[in-house]
């Protein structure tokens, strides 16, 4: 039988169906095999790398209605959708295997836009990509490649302002093809390298810094533009590096300096978010509360545990593919799981016990005048909890859980947290 479309051909005995699952296991086309309800069942190395996921495990049984934002997909289903921040035609076929119904998905991208003004379509994706982007440097390690080959450079390299008197920036990353430069201090920054004003420097004038990494690689010319966390005041630089001394192609310079605003924009945005988490007591997504108390819920408890002679627990529980629910469901979706999971954790503890989400993927749970063997109670019922319940729109949220007691040996309530990684357990 032929899939009509993408010419993928179901056959009939074992053997036959082995092969063609490995041979679709690694198309590099995306494409999806989903039930007749959309549960995902199968899908290509292609979508997997679509979705930035390495195991695809955190994929299977996951609803690709939740993923494509869409509430069916019927039988002939076409339309384009944006995913990661880039658009892609979406198309849907129905077919039918031992009177099984199934649907194949596949996923092209669209490059017109691209086409027609490919920087344009580049900043739209520098943009899409940064509105949930948490850590500007990871955000920026994790991109500079892209940036250099997007903008035809030879290298690139991002240096952040250190503390000093005069403004002084110290290469903190660089691609190929740049030589020793990272670590290398700039200085002496030039008036009219600011916001939205990409500075050329040549061999001949610019910026004597510049001037000479360009001298010890051997290129001619280089571009760099400035980030900002308030006006006037340059937080970082990227610096991207050229073999031909003339002038950049408009369309290149005119998008370096809109790269200029946007960066800034993902960086002002990623600084507010963390602003946000540290000045809150409660997390905004599952209503747990922060990190910071948390700590200062478990110090106080310490210092009270030591002088009365008291005892407490505390507990760990992690979601171990977070970072996959994340680039499944994206923020919102992801938020949402983890607010079910507390919910659910919850309803399971006991009033006096405290609740907080500890970093982005895992909660602590505070458990006040509770022993080893006490624990081990709560332990189990966790546990029974967190294999017996699903997290929707999550099929197969995975858990870890770990746990210790307070002893009075500990002198510090850093060691109970530092014990807590010692002692995980994988719930399968």
């Amino acid at each position: 039988m032929i899939v009509y479309g993408i010419g993928i051909i179901i056959p009939q005995n074992m053997f036959e169906r082995d092969f063609y699952k490995k041979a679709f296991d690694s198309a590099d086309t995306p494409l999806v095999v989903t039930d007749n309800e959309g549960n995902i069942l199968e899908v290509s190395s292609g979508f997997m790398s679509l979705m930035e996921i390495k195991s695809k495990d955190s994929l299977i049984g996951n609803d690709i209605k939740h993923i494509l934002g869409v509430d069916s997909i019927g039988d002939d289903f076409h339309g384009k959708r944006s995913i990661k921040g880039k658009l892609y035609s979406v198309t849907v076929k129905k077919f039918n295997v031992e009177d099984i119904d199934f649907y194949l998905i596949s996923f092209i991208r669209e490059e017109q836009l691209r086409d027609k003004n490919p920087y344009l379509a580049l900043l739209r994706d520098f943009m899409e990509s940064g509105l949930e982007v948490e850590n500007f440097s990871t955000y920026i390690k994790s991109n500079l490649n892209f940036i250099k080959n997007s903008f035809k450079a030879e290298c690139a390299i991002f240096a952040s302002r250190i503390k000093t008197r005069k403004p002084q920036f110290r290469v903190v990353l660089a691609t190929n093809n740049c030589g020793d430069t990272v670590n290398i201090t700039l200085q002496n920054i030039p008036e009219e390298l600011s916001l939205g004003n990409v500075m050329k420097i040549t061999s001949e004038g610019g910026w004597g810094e510049i001037q000479r990494i360009l001298q010890q690689l051997g290129y001619s010319a280089a571009y760099a533009l400035g980030i900002n966390l308030r006006r006037n005041e340059l937080k970082f630089i990227l610096i991207l590096f050229y073999k031909k001394p003339g002038l950049l192609d408009p369309g290149i310079q005119n998008s370096l300096n809109f790269l200029s605003y946007i960066l800034t924009y993902v960086y002002q945005n990623a600084e507010l978010r963390k602003e946000l988490r540290t000045s809150a007591y409660r997390d905004i997504a599952t209503k747990t509360y922060t990190q910071i108390l948390m700590k200062e819920f478990v110090e106080l408890q310490f210092y009270e545990a030591k002088r009365y002679g008291m005892t407490f627990s505390l507990m760990l529980i992690k979601v171990k593919n977070y970072g996959d629910l994340k680039k499944i469901f994206g923020s919102v979706g992801v938020d949402i799981i983890m607010h079910k999971i507390a919910n659910q954790i919850m309803q399971s503890i006991r009033k006096s016990d405290v609740m907080g989400r500890y970093t982005e993927d895992s909660f602590l749970i505070l458990l006040p005048f509770t022993d080893g063997d006490s624990m081990q109670v709560v332990v189990s019922r966790i546990i029974d909890l967190l294999k017996s319940t699903t997290f929707p729109p999550a099929k197969n949220v995975k858990f870890s859980l770990s746990f210790t007691n307070f002893s009075e040996k500990d002198t510090s309530y850093t060691e109970l947290l530092k014990r807590l990684k010692e002692t995980e357990i994988l719930l399968e």
